[in-house]
């Protein structure tokens, strides 16, 4: 399954298209209400919950875990931080794709792994990704994004064996 979090669209587009060549289900995390731009910056930063729309996605059944998300000031967002803390992760093999301002952000995939594996999830690969950038249009890149996730989805069969 691929669980996702998208603002502006660019990490949908990904997440889809993953989804679609590895043959998996996707769900889409929501915000229960909409939400000021500082605040969910700031509840990633301290790692803090939010309200998402219910039901999460049922990952009980599900061996492999595609999560992607938007990076925010070098953190996962706290919709995905929710996510983990509340799905029952632990036992599954999950790969973790952050969509960011840059192709590498290392620093956030630490902590976005140290995130998942302190829940007793097993991270086995990680992927940061360049996604939209301040007053670029989503269609500008949307191409180059499809790209990606068709050339990611090979990566994670990999990794997952």
């Amino acid at each position: 399954m691929v669980v996702y979090y998208s603002k502006t669209g660019s990490t949908k587009i990904v997440a889809e298209r993953l989804a679609e060549k590895l043959g998996f289900a996707v769900e889409g995390l929501e915000d229960s209400k909409p939400r000021p731009s500082a605040g969910p910056v700031l509840s990633g930063i301290l790692n803090l919950t939010v309200a998402l729309r219910d039901p999460l996605p049922d990952i009980k059944n599900v061996g492999l875990i595609v999560l992607v998300t938007p990076i925010w000031a070098w953190h996962p967002t706290p919709q995905i931080s929710t996510f983990v803390k509340r799905s029952g992760i632990s036992g599954k093999k999950v790969f973790l794709v952050g969509v960011g301002a840059g192709a590498t952000n290392d620093k956030a995939m630490r902590r976005f792994a140290r995130r998942v594996s302190k829940k007793g999830g097993e991270v086995i690969g990680t992927k940061s990704l360049k996604g939209l950038q301040l007053k670029q249009a989503l269609e500008e890149i949307e191409a180059d994004l499809i790209k990606t996730a068709e050339d990611l989805a090979e990566d994670i069969r990999t990794a997952a064996g």
